[in-house]
């Protein structure tokens, strides 16, 4: 139907559509530049998986009054949480929602798979544990690789606090 000025009802013309599409471009690359490239991401949420296993050992031998160790594999790209309640022996904690051994392998996680562990530092030990209240027994740094993306994992050393740089 066409109305008073010769234009048909509820129409776009081809101009109003190519505008349309150009903002809807700009807004696209807006988005990708602030979301950056997907190592970024994936190396931010292997950083922050991390953390959060460093966190629950660490809330785990205060809840439970034992030690806990969070032994690193950085050729395996893995880690395991080990319940050490006395000076020998060290056994595999299971993981509470899964119920299956605590062993945390990056790669095998299918949204971390060209993450790995780069370097861990202890004081010179692959391994961290944390006491009864908390305490590490010493600070050191993990770092999490994604191609060129490279996340720091830092405890302190008497507070156990996590910092992500």
């Amino acid at each position: 139907m066409i109305g008073r000025a010769g234009h048909r009802g509820g129409a776009f013309t081809l101009v109003e559509l190519l505008v349309v599409l150009v903002i809807l471009g700009i807004a696209a690359s807006i988005v990708v530049a602030v979301f950056g490239s997907t190592g970024d991401l994936k190396t931010a949420a292997a950083a922050r998986k991390l953390t959060s296993d460093l966190q629950y050992a660490q809330n785990f031998a205060i809840t439970h009054q034992t030690k806990v160790r969070v032994a690193f594999d950085a050729s395996g790209n893995s880690y395991t949480l080990l319940s050490v309640p006395d000076a020998g022996s060290a056994t595999v904690m299971t993981h509470p929602i899964t119920h299956k051994p605590y062993v945390v392998t990056l790669s095998s996680d299918e949204g971390l798979k060209n993450v790995s562990l780069g370097s861990v530092d202890f004081s010179g030990s692959t391994a961290i544990d944390f006491d009864a209240l908390g305490a590490p027994d010493q600070g050191g740094q993990i770092t999490v690789v994604s191609g060129s993306t490279l996340k720091t994992l830092t405890v302190a050393p008497v507070t156990g606090k996590i910092s992500i740089q």
